[in-house]
């Protein structure tokens, strides 16, 4: 069993709970991110600047994104439908799919997809199209 220190709670846990190359737990991950959400959304102004972040560091800046987006027709690439959640009343936009390890993108992805994605990746099985989507990135 392979383990890590987080260096935010100082906790040693396996190396399945880490992201990646994170030195951060995903617990850890995930309270820094709900933080930074809750301060950025405090305005239209940071919600924007939100976005434009996510969509640079992502998507290498909106115009790929919308490039992305057109070439999948507005669609999930594992589902093929389009996002069906939504926050604040306007619907999400795609998730930027990535491979954790090489930093490379993967395609657009729904909420649920993304979601769903995370269990392959970490070993569980699912059926459907996924396993596809993945080993056709990963070669």
């Amino acid at each position: 069993m392979t383990v890590r220190t987080c260096r935010q709670c100082r906790e040693t846990r396996d190396l399945a709970l880490f992201y990646g190359r994170s030195h951060l737990c995903s617990s850890c991950c995930w309270l820094n991110a709900s933080e930074r959400s809750r301060r950025s959304h405090a305005s239209p102004a940071g919600k924007a600047a939100t976005r434009r972040y996510h969509l640079k560091r992502y998507a290498r800046g909106p115009e790929i994104y919308e490039l992305m987006r057109l070439l999948q027709l507005g669609a999930c690439a594992i589902c093929g439908k389009p996002e069906t959640r939504g926050y604040e009343g306007a619907p999400k936009l795609l998730s930027v799919d990535h491979d954790h390890r090489t930093g490379k993108i993967r395609g657009l992805l729904c909420a649920a997809c993304n979601e769903d994605l995370v269990g392959i990746e970490r070993g569980a099985e699912w059926a459907g199209r996924a396993p596809a989507y993945l080993t056709r990135w990963r070669a």
